[in-house]
């Protein structure tokens, strides 16, 4: 009989076929069951088995030499053959099957596994999930991180020497892995969004991500990367998307997360966010230097680590390379050098902060980027002369804060011209003259005018007459000469004016002051003021400070005070007289000095004063054998019949801005060394 295999033995695929070995014919290889069939082992004798039907041994398969014909009945046949041998014994006949014909069995077994692995492989190839359309691969549970990592080796996504266990890179590899997403096969847009979802991921980790203080939905499993950030309202009503957020291709254009407890580096894996315009990475804690790798985002348009404290390095050379660069913000950090020349290339940078750093050098490099419109280099180790002809290239130039720093020359008067000019803090330095250079101004937008803690030994310059919009003005600490200016009286929209500790001649309150009716902080201490306290001061209603300490004031207190008053400072003058009941009733005065005067009186009424806000420090003679004041909250009590010191503290109050996030002034009253006392400031919102 010829052991051909015939086409009709073949079962169909599904067809559910049991192994037989019918007594009119010899296994075929037709018989072997294909994809789909199910094979009922039990019904084969093994090899070197017995088979024994009512405890007697029927066939001996160790002897399949010498058996010619091989028959059983169907156990687990069709129906009519259950029906047909149902309760019949089961018995093989003599005779031998060829091995021949057994090898070929197996061999059919082995081809039947092998379809079944490829058409398995198949199928689980085909229910592979993606993210995208054009995304495919094992995704899910089906793709290793082995398989992962030689991808990224591959496409060069990361460093060989990053991939160790448990680094940011090794995490995200991992994340990747057990993500929806797969290995990218179909296009070159699939292997993009694979790479920027890799990429963001190496920066959650890099940044210890978990410990965020909000999550906005980033590195979120289940949600493409495009769906990762959360619109969070701001105070002003605007709202923005906290997280990572796409542009209308699809690609990583914006990474907003200030203020939320990032804490680590940037890595390097963030240049292959190609797209990326804006990356603000305000009031966290971020160290190491800029990646150099970072050159590459070309698209780059707000760069800001304000306060990340800790990113140190210098500013790079390679920095001409972010030709759209429009705001750069490293305040509060450790960079240091130099300004690079090359920064003059960036011809749309318009904000400009690199203060509360090391940087070194000289600013003149500034004139040459003509686009900026907001300065701020305070708080660094600048040096230089700053003549008549500094920044005067800058005609789009709004805000100029060059403070504490170690700058020489003049006050560059010649700003005041500038139109455009808003801010100007030229604090702290080493500047000596202030001189009346320019003519007079026909339009100024002049608010702010910084000047204090410079060794100026000139005569006051009339042209500040000419700031009509000027709001705050502060010469402190300066060796100004001649007569306190009566031409201030003419700059009506002033609400702040410090004159303390100046080289003014001695004399009174100028009368045209009276008319500085917005007027919130007020200080001429330790400026030889003379006379009585003008009664017109205490009607200026909107006062909140009022120093007046270290002066020669004479008489009484004024009767009524501004009920806003929340800082007044009287001592060491000459006053007399009894305490007024209208300054007892003040329930917001938080700081009270009246020592070293002759005043009288009771200030435990006001101490007690219920509703009243807490007090934070008071003085008074309320010491020795004849006490003048009785005062059960003061922490300062003196002794006005002695000469040994009592206060000694050497209190300024300054109200110095701050730029700090959104570029707004944060406003605050520094008491220095003991004092630190905040409050909210209504400030322009242009400050």
């Amino acid at each position: 009989m010829s052991n051909k295999v015939q086409i009709g033995d073949l079962p169909l695929d599904g067809e559910k076929r049991e192994m037989s070995m019918k007594g009119d014919r010899p296994v075929q290889e037709g018989d072997l069951p294909l994809e789909g069939s199910k094979v009922i082992a039990d019904d084969l004798p093994l090899e070197g088995s017995k088979v024994v039907t009512n405890g007697e041994t029927i066939a001996d398969t160790t002897q399949a030499d010498t058996s010619t014909n091989t028959a059983m009945e169907e156990g687990r046949g069709g129906s009519s053959n259950r029906n047909r041998n149902r309760g019949s014994s089961t018995r093989f006949s003599s005779g031998p099957v060829s091995s021949r014909r057994r090898g070929v069995v197996w061999k059919w077994i082995v081809f039947g596994c092998l379809v079944v692995g490829v058409l398995a492989l198949i199928v689980g190839l085909s229910m592979t999930l993606t993210l995208d359309d054009e995304m495919v691969g094992l995704g899910g549970n089906g793709v290793s991180v082995q398989r992962v990592q030689k991808w990224v080796l591959q496409n060069g996504y990361s460093n060989e020497e990053d991939l160790f266990v448990n680094s940011p890179q090794s995490k995200a590899m991992e994340f990747m892995a057990s993500g929806i997403y797969g290995i990218p096969e179909s296009s070159e847009e699939a292997k993009v969004k694979w790479m920027e979802r890799y990429a963001m991921s190496v920066f959650y980790h890099s940044t210890n991500g978990p410990s965020w203080a909000n999550q906005f939905r980033f590195h979120a499993n289940s949600l493409p990367t495009c769906q990762w950030f959360q619109n969070v309202p701001l105070t002003n009503g605007d709202i923005v998307p906290f997280g990572a957020s796409c542009n209308s291709a699809g690609r990583v254009s914006s990474i907003e997360l200030f203020n939320y407890r990032l804490v680590g580096t940037i890595p390097t894996e963030i240049a292959l966010l190609s797209e990326l315009q804006t990356f603000l990475l305000q009031n966290n804690n971020i160290g190491g230097s800029i990646p150099s790798e970072m050159q590459r985002l070309t698209k780059l348009e707000y760069f800001d680590c304000l306060d990340c404290q800790e990113l140190s390095g210098t500013i790079p050379r390679w920095i001409e390379k972010w030709t759209s660069l429009r705001a750069l913000g490293l305040t509060g950090n450790r960079i240091v050098g130099t300004i690079p020349t090359n920064i003059a290339k960036l011809t749309e940078l318009s904000e400009l902060a690199l203060d509360d750093n090391f940087l070194t050098g000289d600013l003149s490099i500034l004139n040459d980027v003509k686009s900026l419109r907001s300065v701020y280099m305070e708080h660094n180790a600048f040096t230089g002369d700053i003549g008549a002809t500094f920044l005067d290239d800058l005609e789009n130039l709004i805000r100029l804060d060059i403070s504490d720093n170690d700058l020489s020359g003049k006050v560059p008067v010649h700003l005041f011209s500038n139109t455009n000019m808003q801010i100007l803090d030229i604090h702290d330095n080493s500047i000596t003259e202030m001189s009346d250079s320019i003519q007079e101004i026909q339009e100024s937008n002049m608010e702010f005018l910084a000047i204090y803690s410079n060794p100026i030994s000139s005569k006051f310059p009339t042209s500040i007459s000419y700031l009509s919009n000027l709001k705050h003005f502060d010469a402190t600490s300066t060796y100004l000469e001649g007569d306190m200016p009566e031409i201030l009286g003419d700059l009506t929209k002033l609400t702040y004016l410090f004159l303390a500790d100046t080289g003014f001649n001695e004399g009174p309150i100028p009368e045209s002051y009276e008319k500085l009716t917005k007027l919130r902080d007020f200080s001429v201490k330790d400026s030889d003021r003379t006379g009585t306290i003008p009664s017109w001061l205490p009607k200026l209603s909107n006062l909140l400070l009022l120093d007046l300490d270290s002066n020669r004031f004479t008489g009484l207190l004024p009767e009524v005070w501004p009920e806003r008053m929340e800082f007044l400072l009287v001592n060491r003058n000459r006053l007399n007289g009894t305490i007024p009941d209208g300054l007892l009733d003040s329930r917001r005065l938080q700081i009270l000095w009246m020592d070293h005067n002759e005043l009288t009186g009771n200030l435990d009424i006001w101490c007690l004063t219920p509703n009243r806000a807490p007090v934070v420090s008071a003085s008074a003679d309320c010491n020795g054998t004849t006490p003048l004041v009785t005062c059960k909250c003061c922490d300062i009590c003196c002794d006005h019949s002695s000469d040994a010191m009592c206060h000694d503290r050497d209190r300024l109050a300054q109200y110095d801005p701050e730029w700090k996030q959104g570029y707004s002034r944060r406003g605050f009253y520094d008491f220095r060394d003991d004092y630190n006392i905040t409050r909210k400031l209504e400030v322009n919102p242009n400050f």
